[in-house]
This record gives structure tokens, sequence and C-alpha cells, in this order.
């Protein structure tokens, strides 16, 4: 009888071990096939092996700079943003900045293409914000498993960029979570 019990608890334990590793691969969002987990050199060192070769690697200011092509566009600039080393130094943010021509039409209609086939991915955006005429005024939000995706048109030094930023929850609340029980 005590080895009926004792195999069944072992075999529980088991299950529920199995079940919690797939559980928290599951909790970080998912940025080109990968969780969004890891340190920074270690999530910037598989950034470089999936093609994209990193540019800076900054641990003071807890940044990665990565370049390269990126959903079909070439030229990106993809930044990658850890959590303060004191709090565990893990990426909690990407964000990837696409070039865009200087022609407002051509802004609108790749902002509206990749809207399209983030929405085709993950459902409608869970919130948006459009103002005609002025593109820096238009983005939208995605709430996806793990965290969300924020697609926007931003300028920078008279240049636009469509920016794609992929936020990891888990990561995000280790990184602010001290600074948010304060506030």
């Amino acid at each position: 009888m005590k080895k009926i019990i004792f195999s069944s608890i072992i075999l529980l334990m088991s299950a529920v071990l199995a079940f919690s590793q797939t559980i928290s691969s599951l909790d970080h969002i998912q940025f080109k096939g990968m969780p969004v987990d890891g340190t920074l050199a270690q999530f910037s060192s598989n950034l470089e092996k999936a093609g994209l070769p990193v540019v800076s690697l900054d641990k003071t200011s807890l940044t990665a700079i990565h370049h390269g092509s990126f959903a079909g566009y070439d030229d990106c600039t993809i930044t990658v943003l850890s959590c303060p080393k004191d709090m565990s130094d893990y990426v909690y943010c990407i964000s990837v900045a696409i070039p865009c021509p200087d022609d407002l039409n051509q802004i609108q209609t790749e902002y509206q293409t990749l809207k399209e086939l983030l929405t085709l991915k993950y459902n409608e955006p869970s919130t948006e914000t459009n103002t005609l005429h002025k593109p820096e005024s238009h983005a939208c939000n995605f709430q996806v498993p793990g965290g969300d995706i924020r697609l926007s048109v931003e300028e920078s030094k008279g240049q636009p960029w469509l920016l794609l930023t992929y936020t990891d929850s888990t990561n995000e609340l280790i990184a602010f979570g001290s600074i948010l029980g304060d506030l």
C-alpha cells in the first residue's frame, strides 16, 4: 500500500513539474519564435544566431542594438531592453524600427499592411489611435499571450519609422514592480 501511495505521489509530482515547465515557457511573449526571456547577453546571442548581428551591447544602459531584416523589411534596427541587473538582467522589451519613405501615403500603406498582418495573426487590436494627416499619431496595440505588441508610426531626426514594440508582461513586472509598488 505504501508503495502505491509513494508511486502515486511521485507520478503526481512529475506531472505537476512537467506542466509548470510548459506553463512557464508560455508566460513570455514570442519574438521571432523565441520567448522574450533570459539575460540581455543570452537573448542577444540568440538574435545573432537568428541572423540579426549585434551592433552594440551596452550592459551599463541595459540595451543591445541589432541590425538586419525583419518581417520582409530591410535595414531594421532592433533594440533589446533588459531589467536592471539588481532585479535580474532579464529582457523585457524589444523594439523594431522599420525605416519608411517620407511619403505620407506610403507610410500609411506600410502601417496598414503591418496592422493587417498582425490582425491576421493575433485578431483585432485591443486599442487603436488614428489621426488623419498626422501619421505619427497612428498606433495600435495587440494583447497577445505573454504581453503585448504595439505598432506605431514614430519620427526621429526627421525620419519616419514604423515601430513594433514587443513587451513581455512577466519580465516588465520584474523590471518595474518595485517602482509600481511606490506609486
